[in-house]
């Protein structure tokens, strides 16, 4: 009797530990649960990536970072050339639409390839990459990413001014296309298109070749040419098959069974524990025993504060240049926790080709002396014992009040009386609205091509941030300038940047590197990675021997 007690006391001990084992595999492994559905996406052979701290539907493209869109686009949309760092590069994979291009003086002329196909098994050609371009003109009522994208291009400008509707259609191959509206573009054929240019721009194509006007299938779109039907669909070597708009995570597979990629990945927004690869923050500390930290090659950006020139504070040249002296920003980057941003006061970078384009101005050192004088000649009714409140949209971290280097920045505005609040990024309120009373707005511009003067753009009325621009009159005629000259004398863009820079339009602090933690047991290698605004998708691969 005894000895059947002792046996029973004994397996309700297992029981007890084994319940205990279960529940606390379920509590430790719930992300995995939540992100792997392994019935339907073996955890073999699927690859999980969190690119953001930000809630994003990553082919929204007034709405989502330059990052993200990025990189989802190059993957299931496809490009139209493939960009590396040092400019353009000939591609023979079926991701990529353009055979040849040729610019002569103002004109540039571009040979598509044959035989490449969207998701829904329809040939793209010219008249595909004519809508693409320009479809988000027809909806946008005054700003645009669009525009500032294509303001290069013969007739933009009249176009979006009128506010014109589409009007003139022409069917090919049973498809009615919206065609001929823009005098700027011409459609030769099938495979064949040209783009009338106002001044000669050897960058062109590169301004082309993005996710913010990504090349879709008219048919899939309803009828205001923006919203999709049912799922995105593109010619890249990735399609998506399911989404969730509720939790953010998107899964994509592979579009050709032989192709040597990873077989499926799912996108998702948010920091989780225990997924494959997840930009770098502090919100989850860095596991050193199964993590590792990878870098992007080049400067992904640079961050800074923009002004509501709509406000008195905003146009007030003393104010922003009390802010700019009052920041160290060696010693904001040396706060930043894996050595990601770099000190940085102009808006071209020290990097790449576009040293040639800078002025020859030195980063800025801290000067709490000259930071009081200028804050001493603005009024003190519109800053003293205020608290500012700024906004963002930034893409490294989502809370920015409990990151390093953002309360760096905030203690020493305090030390000469200003006092601001970084707010967490809202994807409802991502730039300065009409009427609004904000000064303040964090945010940073990328380098998404290598056409120098394409970030100035921003600064000018009709950008999508709208209220950034300042009126003033020598900087537009700067800015007219390179967009004459800057492809054949750098010397314009240098003056711009000089300018720019020392008239403190936008307070630029630091240039930024896109940075990831990742499982080093699961990620075999990142492949070639060629830019630093994507993650290439297509170069990732899984540790075969670990993949469990």
């Amino acid at each position: 009797m005894k000895k059947l007690i002792h046996k029973n006391r004994i397996k309700f001990i297992i029981y007890i530990l084994s319940g205990l084992a279960i529940l606390f595999f379920i509590l430790e492994d719930k992300d995995i649960k939540i992100f792997m559905n392994t019935n339907n996406f073996p955890r073999n052979e699927t690859l999980t990536i969190s690119l953001s701290d930000v809630q994003q539907i990553p082919w929204a493209t007034a709405d989502t970072y330059t990052f993200e869109l990025e990189t989802f686009g190059a993957a299931v949309f496809g490009s139209l050339v493939e960009l590396n760092e040092t400019g353009m590069k000939r591609s023979t994979q079926n991701d990529i639409l353009l055979k040849e291009y040729v610019c002569d003086r103002n004109i540039c002329h571009l040979e598509l390839k044959k035989g490449i196909y969207f998701h829904n098994s329809r040939e793209v050609n010219a008249y595909d990459l004519e809508f693409s371009l320009v479809r988000e003109l027809f909806s946008y009522e005054n700003d645009s990413f669009a525009y500032s994208m294509l303001k290069d291009i013969d007739g933009i400008e009249e176009f979006f001014k009128q506010k014109a509707e589409i009007k003139n259609y022409k069917e090919f191959e049973k498809i009615k296309y919206p065609t001929g509206y823009i005098k700027g573009i011409e459609v030769i054929d099938k495979y064949n298109i040209k783009f009338y240019l106002k001044n000669y721009n050897n960058y062109i194509v590169q301004t082309l070749s993005t996710a913010f006007l990504p090349i879709v299938p008219i048919e899939e779109l309803k009828e205001d040419g923006l919203e999709w039907k049912n799922l995105p669909i593109g010619f890249g070597r990735y399609k998506i098959i399911s989404s969730d708009l509720k939790k953010y995570q998107f899964m994509l597979e592979r579009v050709n069974s032989n192709d040597d990629i990873c077989k499926y990945i799912r996108i998702v927004f948010g920091q989780h524990k225990d997924i494959d690869i997840r930009i770098a923050t502090q919100d989850i500390p860095y596991n050193k025993e199964h993590e590792d930290i990878f870098k992007l090659p080049g400067v992904y950006g640079n961050g800074g504060f923009l002004f509501n020139y709509k406000t008195r504070l905003g146009q007030n040249e003393n104010f922003r240049k009390a802010i700019h002296y009052a920041l160290d920003r060696k010693k904001i980057a040396q706060s930043s926790l894996f050595n990601e941003i770099t000190p940085e006061n102009q808006l071209i970078p020290n990097y790449g080709l576009f040293v040639f384009y800078r002025a020859d101005v030195p980063i800025s050192e801290q000067n709490m002396q000259k930071a009081l004088y200028h804050l001493s000649l603005v009024p003190k009714e519109l800053w003293q014992n205020k608290v500012f409140t700024v906004h963002s949209f930034w893409t490294a971290n989502k809370h920015l009040a409990k990151t390093p280097y953002f309360i760096e920045m905030k203690n020493q505005l305090k030390q000469i009386g200003l006092n601001i609040e970084f707010v967490d990024t809202d994807m409802a309120y991502t730039k300065f609205k009409e009427n609004d009373e904000n000064v303040l707005w964090w945010t940073g511009f990328d380098l998404q091509t290598h056409q120098p003067n394409s970030n100035f753009s921003y600064f000018h009325e009709g950008s999508f941030f709208n209220n950034i621009y300042p009126d003033d009159p020598e900087f537009r005629r700067l800015y007219s300038l390179t967009e004459q000259e800057t492809f054949s004398n750098p010397k314009p863009t240098q003056r711009l940047s000089q300018y720019f820079t020392e008239n403190n339009i936008m307070v630029v602090v630091f240039n930024l590197r896109n940075t990831f933690l990742y499982n080093k047991n699961r990620i075999q290698t990142f492949g070639e990675q060629k830019s630093s605004v994507k993650l290439q998708l297509t170069e990732l691969r899984l540790n075969e021997n670990n993949l469990l």
